[in-house]
């Protein structure tokens, strides 16, 4: 079919693309090269993530157990910040903060020799979801899909660990804070024990000049005596005493306060959160999404381009001609 002695249109199209071959092949490599390109620098991603919560109240059992019995000793049961070392949100966001930091994630990489990093390989530590800021996501980007998921494993792992150390090392400040505590109140009652002794040492000396001078060697049958000066041991007696005395070692039977903050003060020494192990995060699920099928889009998407615009630019061309 013919239009005023025209070629059919289909014919003269084909004819223009036939005339225009060249500059289409042409844009098909140019575009088929930029795709080309743009896949050397831009390779595949393989991307492990985990969307983690804290654990389950019932999981720190042991860790409330022992915060507890500190509390009992120190006498501290209103002690927020013992509170707060044994609850699970708060424990946490120790873990967010520390497992979201560049400097964590420096450290992981330095800490494994065989681990090698490249420009494409990245850590993201994010919330999904801004109402519920207790999920946590972290993913691991690499070219490696292997090396993706052991390094989301591994750093899951160092992550968790130096959460641990830090809530190890928060209990025993307060340990050790408490404890220097307790060593100035020890301090300040041996004081006064030694002030308690010193007195009868001085009043046994006086009982000694006194009975002494009275001539009073033996004891004697006297009841109830509550003379300050009380000669009733006798001379024998009393030095036997102020021997005694000057023997005495463990000071808290003239201060009953210094056997009770010596006996918190060996209680605090002999704890510590070292042998204590307990779960920080708990797993909602793991994800797993890879960049090829878009790598594969792009390129297709470009060659198509490249075959269009070619197209277009032959016509273009070749109708002015005609």
């Amino acid at each position: 079919m013919s239009v005023n002695g025209r070629k059919p249109y289909l014919f003269h199209f084909l004819a223009q693309i036939k005339k225009g071959r060249i500059i289409i092949i042409a844009s098909l490599v140019l575009f088929f090269s930029l795709g080309f390109l743009y896949k050397i620098n831009n390779p595949v991603l393989h991307t492990f993530s985990k969307v983690v919560s804290p654990v389950e109240d019932y999981k720190l059992l042991k860790l409330k157990g022992f915060i507890s019995g500190l509390q009992a000793i120190i006498d501290s049961d209103d002690d927020k910040e013992l509170d707060r070392l044994a609850n699970s949100k708060e424990i946490f966001k120790v873990f967010y903060k520390i497992a979201s930091s560049d400097s964590n994630q420096i450290e992981y990489v330095k800490s494994d020799i065989n681990l090698s990093f490249y420009n494409t390989d990245l850590i993201n530590v994010f919330i999904p979801d801004k109402r519920n800021p207790l999920n946590l996501e972290i993913s691991v980007s690499s070219t490696n899909k292997d090396l993706s998921e052991k390094i989301l494993e591994n750093y899951l792992s160092f992550s968790i660990e130096k959460t641990k150390k830090v809530i190890k090392e928060n209990v025993n400040t307060v340990l050790y804070e408490e404890n220097i505590f307790y060593n100035k109140k020890i301090e300040i009652e041996l004081y006064l024990a030694d002030l308690n002794l010193n007195k009868v040492k001085e009043e046994t000396k006086i009982a000694i000049s006194i009975a002494a001078a009275s001539g009073q060697k033996k004891a004697m049958n006297v009841i109830n005596d509550q003379e300050m000066f009380s000669i009733a041991l006798g001379e024998t007696g009393l030095n036997e005493k102020l021997n005694k005395l000057n023997d005495i070692k463990n000071k808290s039977i003239f201060n009953e306060n210094l056997s009770k903050f010596e006996s918190v003060s060996k209680a605090l020494t002999s704890n510590s959160m070292e042998k204590y192990n307990f779960d920080i995060i708990k797993t909602i699920k793991m994800k797993y999404k890879s960049s090829e099928n878009k790598q594969i889009l792009f390129f297709a998407l470009m060659v198509i381009a490249g075959l269009f615009i070619g197209v277009f630019i032959s016509i273009t061309v070749f109708s002015k001609e005609d």
